[in-house]
Parts: C-alpha cells; sequence; structure tokens
C-alpha cells in the first residue's frame, strides 16, 4: 500500500507524491495538477467527465491544496460518476455511480490551485510569497533561501524558472509563516512552514520567468473548460424543456432524459415554453 508515510519517508520512491492513499494527480507540473487516478488495488485512471465542480472542489482539499482552478471533462449531470455534496473529506466518501476508469481513454484532468500565492506583482508570478496554512495566509519568512528553493516555488505555481528570491524588511508587521530553505530542498513549500512566535515585517519577494509551454497549457484547458460546461448546460436545457412537456413522458423521453422525474408535475403556463 502506498502509504503517505513511505512517500514521506522516501520522496523519491514515487514519481507523484500526494497527502492522500486513495487519490492521486499525475503528470501535472506539481502536486495540485494531473490526470485522476484512484486506487483500488493499484492506481487506476478515472475517465474524464466523472467529477462535477463540488466533486472538484471535494478532491483538491483532500490533497491539501486549494480550490480547481480547471476541470477538464464533461460536466454534464448524465456521465458523472462522483456525485459529491462538497462536505466530504475525500472523494472515495462520496456517492458513486457505475464505476467509470479509463486504461486508454481520456482521463479526467484537473487543475487544483496550489496553496501558494505571489501578491502586489506584476503578474501572478511576481510578488510577495504568501502560503495558506492550517488554514490561514500568512507572508513566508526565509531562511537560508537559495534560488534552489525558489526555483521550487516556481515549479509549484506552475510558473517556470526562477528569476530571483529576496528577503525584504519593510513590510507591514503581521504573523508569518517560517520557512527552512533546507527543507523545500526536499519537500513541498507548505509542508516546510511553522508559525512565526510573533508578527515579523520580513517576507520573501519572488519573480518567475513565465513558462509559454505551461500558460499555453492551462489556457488551453480554461477553453475546453468553458466550452464543455457551455455545451453541458445546453443538454441540460434540452432535458429539462423534455420534462416538462406532459406529451413526452414515453419511453422516447425516459431514454433521452434519464435523470426527469416521471410524476413531474407541470403547470399550464410553463407546459406552453
Amino acid at each position: 500500500m502506498k502509504t503517505s508515510l513511505s512517500q514521506t519517508l522516501c520522496p523519491e520512491c514515487d514519481e507523484v507524491l500526494s497527502v492522500s492513499d486513495s487519490v492521486r494527480l499525475v503528470g501535472g507540473s506539481g502536486l495540485c495538477s494531473g490526470s485522476l487516478q484512484i486506487w483500488d488495488q493499484s492506481w487506476i485512471s478515472v475517465c474524464e467527465g466523472a467529477l462535477d465542480l463540488r466533486g472538484a472542489e471535494v478532491l483538491c482539499r483532500e490533497l491539501g491544496c486549494r480550490g480547481p482552478s480547471v476541470l477538464q471533462g464533461e460536466l454534464s449531470p448524465l456521465g458523472q460518476t462522483f456525485h459529491c455534496e462538497g462536505h466530504e473529506s475525500a472523494l472515495v466518501d462520496c456517492p458513486r455511480s457505475r464505476p467509470k476508469t479509463c486504461p486508454s481513454g481520456p482521463s479526467e484532468d484537473v487543475i487544483c490551485s496550489e496553496p501558494l500565492r505571489l501578491e502586489g506583482g506584476a503578474s501572478r508570478c511576481a510578488g510577495i510569497l504568501e502560503l495558506r496554512h492550517r488554514g490561514e495566509w500568512r507572508r513566508v519568512e526565509p531562511g537560508a533561501w537559495t534560488l534552489e528553493q525558489t526555483a521550487a516555488v516556481c515549479r509549484d505555481l506552475d510558473c517556470g524558472s526562477a528569476v530571483y528570491g529576496t528577503q525584504v524588511s519593510d513590510l507591514p508587521q503581521s504573523p508569518v509563516w517560517r520557512v527552512s530553505g533546507s527543507c523545500v530542498r526536499r519537500s513541498p513549500v507548505r509542508d516546510c512552514a511553522v508559525p512565526s512566535p510573533s508578527s515579523r515585517s520580513f517576507g520573501l519577494k519572488v519573480k518567475c520567468s513565465v513558462s509559454n509551454t505551461s500558460q499555453q497549457h492551462h489556457e488551453t484547458l480554461l477553453r475546453r473548460q468553458q466550452l464543455k460546461l457551455i455545451l453541458s448546460l445546453s443538454l441540460y436545457e434540452i432535458c429539462l424543456r423534455l420534462c416538462v412537456q406532459s406529451v413526452m413522458k414515453t419511453s422516447v423521453s425516459q431514454t433521452l432524459c434519464p435523470e426527469c422525474d416521471e410524476d413531474l408535475s407541470v403547470s399550464d403556463s410553463v407546459s406552453r415554453v
């Protein structure tokens, strides 16, 4: 069994580090993006369209990431596998319809936002480094920080290579997370944070070079998500129109719209739509 303990002790033993024993994202730029796989005696890819946005939120939270920024899938209630309400602590806690795994077909691609951000810069890839840890956003006060650790931050943010990471000391006093540079060499930034005993005015100013390839990939997935959302909403609208037509309560409508309630009552004003 691939446990979080073994992965912590030996991060090089698996190409994908995950805080969950039951789900992971593979093939992405970091811990919080990639194709969804679930553990069932072995790691199995999950088909595209298995999650809706609430399911993706549960998944991202389980992995210790922020909410989903891109979900590549059908976004259709008719093809959904995981039926989450959004409060579940793990994806396996969500009710499931038929098993839907894809050994060769397109898999579910998810990009969760990293619990890192760069604030106050000219782009999302430049600014003062902040980390969300224990449910709280704070600036990062670095210790023994080098360009190597800055590169790890840029990689986690999908922002290309590191240009610089400079400590600044003229910021407003506030609670900060102290992060050891030596820890960042072997672990994600979010796993290296401890609270500072007092408010500080220090922070880390980071600039990354935006990777054109990463940016194009992110934008492509976002466009696909928007298009599929439009298509799925159109399909759902058609389904609802069939449901509200009393004359369409036939085997044909049930075939086209299996989610419709047979006992749906329709007012005269609605049936004329």
